[in-house]
């Protein structure tokens, strides 16, 4: 068992040897601000997401302008927390994207589609989460 053990540790330090060996021009150092990500363009959504953007437009009789925005909107957020969450490295740094993604987000719903209708499709997103979970854990 301690053979084993030792051995581990030795691979997963000889990995992390390898892997930064092979990749020191990604390391930045704590002057150097991270670059500004851009998002990357989704051509398709998955077909699961495809449905939930048509049940919210037909639920609250989005048009095909609205519904289109929502999508680049959500996207686009994914995106951004996606590449943000690959440099986080405490929990407290992961929870802070996650928060200012949701302001960011949120403001941008506003600005997008007024305070009525944002509210809305908070509430409509919020809900259908609630009732994915729910048939999720039956």
């Amino acid at each position: 068992m301690k053979s084993l053990k030792f051995f581990s540790v030795i691979g997963m330090l000889l990995v992390s040897f390898v892997l930064s060996a092979q990749s020191p021009a990604t390391i930045q150092s704590p002057q150097t601000p991270a670059a500004p990500v851009a998002p990357k363009v989704i051509k398709k959504l998955p077909e699961k997401q495809q449905a939930m953007y048509d049940q919210m437009a037909a639920d609250l009789k989005l048009t095909e302008d609205q519904k289109a925005k929502a999508i680049e909107l959500a996207m686009e957020r994914a995106v951004l927390v996606n590449e943000k969450m690959k440099t986080a490295t405490t929990d407290e740094q992961k929870m802070a994207i996650r928060k200012e993604s949701a302001v960011d987000y949120n403001k941008k719903l506003d600005d997008t589609f007024g305070a009525e209708l944002s509210a809305k499709l908070k509430a409509w997103q919020r809900e259908y989460t609630l009732k994915q979970k729910a048939a999720q854990a039956k």
